[in-house]
């Protein structure tokens, strides 16, 4: 049964963000779809623990914090965004009188963090077989939103939403209008959790005998409402 927190918010560690399915707080996959949770596990007794445990509740080891308290950032370079930008594989290939001054942009505005995350989701926009498959020029202009407003955990649900917006499972939307109502519902602060109960109504509201058999963008704005608010 799916839990609330004491705030009245769905717990995320009740329901798996694949499936949709209720589970329980210790379990590592869920006994569904099979997938794993994506918890973190003590590297001792291999128990489920929160990033900011300072020790394991279940064998009492010491743990180091994934989060530490945020120091002054590091900067990137010029020369470190130059070459990236224009002789990198994965880099968007510029021109090097173009690149000169959008490296110059860079190192002004982006933390070396920031800028291996705009790396990252550069890759994923551009090249990637699962991914938008943007021209370098848009894939380059959210790439650089994104780094510059979004953290490196925001990228990943970024994907898990697209994949499934543009599934056989899931609206079958085209690349474009998926991209956007994925980062739409990544602004809004959609989470694995709540990404596993938006498929599951989904495919009540679309898909099941028992529900109503709306059609696809029908469902998914039924589905957004009551999951997102």
């Amino acid at each position: 049964m799916t839990r609330l927190n004491k705030h009245g918010e769905i717990d995320e560690d009740s329901v798996c963000p694949h499936c949709g399915e209720d589970v329980e707080p210790n379990w590592v996959a869920c006994p569904h779809c099979g997938k794993k949770l994506g918890r973190n596990l003590c590297r001792s007794c291999s128990k489920p623990i929160q990033p900011e445990w300072a020790a394991c509740p279940a064998c009492g080891a010491r743990l180091s914090r994934q989060h530490p308290p945020a120091g002054e950032p590091s900067s990137v370079t010029e020369e470190e965004a130059f070459e990236w930008l224009v002789h990198d594989d994965q880099g968007p290939s510029m021109d090097s009188d173009d690149a000169v001054d959008v490296a110059e942009s860079i190192a002004a505005a982006l933390s070396s963090d920031q800028f291996s995350l705009l790396k990252t989701a550069f890759a994923w926009l551009q090249s990637d077989d699962a991914g938008p498959q943007l021209e370098a020029d848009d894939a380059m202009e959210h790439a650089r939103q994104f780094a510059e407003t979004r953290e490196e955990k925001d990228l990943e649900l970024l994907r898990q939403v697209f994949e499934w917006l543009v599934s056989p499972d899931g609206p079958e939307m085209d690349v474009e209008d998926a991209l956007a109502k994925a980062l739409e519902l990544t602004q809004a602060g959609v989470t694995m959790t709540k990404l596993g109960l938006l498929r599951r109504k989904y495919e009540w509201a679309h898909t099941s005998d028992k529900g109503p058999e709306w059609d696809s963008e029908q469902a998914l704005d039924w589905a957004v409402s009551k999951v997102m608010g």
